[in-house]
C-alpha cells in the first residue's frame, strides 16, 4: 500500500506540467534553454517521452486505436 506522501497527484501534475513547459521552450527555441545546465537538459530529454498520455495502438501503425477487449472478447454476451 502506497503512502499518501509517496504518490501525490498534485505533485505529479505539477511535475508533468513543468516538463511540458520545458519541452515547449525547446520547441519554440527559447533562448532560456541555452542557460540550462547539462543535467537539466538530460533530465528533460529523458522525461519528455513519458509526460504525454499514450494511445495503445495495434502492432501496426495503421490499425485502429481501439483497445483490445478484455479476456480476448470472451467477456461479451455474443461469445457466451
Amino acid at each position: 500500500m502506497a503512502r499518501h506522501y509517496s504518490y501525490n497527484p498534485e505533485k505529479i501534475k505539477e511535475l508533468r506540467m513543468s516538463v511540458m513547459e520545458c519541452c515547449l521552450a525547446v520547441l519554440k527555441e527559447d533562448p532560456i534553454v541555452d542557460t540550462w545546465k547539462e543535467y537539466k537538459k538530460d533530465l528533460i530529454l529523458k522525461m519528455s517521452a513519458h509526460v504525454l498520455p499514450r494511445l495503445n495502438a495495434g502492432r501496426e501503425d495503421d490499425e485502429k486505436l481501439i483497445p483490445s477487449p478484455i479476456y480476448g472478447g470472451k467477456s461479451t454476451k455474443e461469445n457466451g
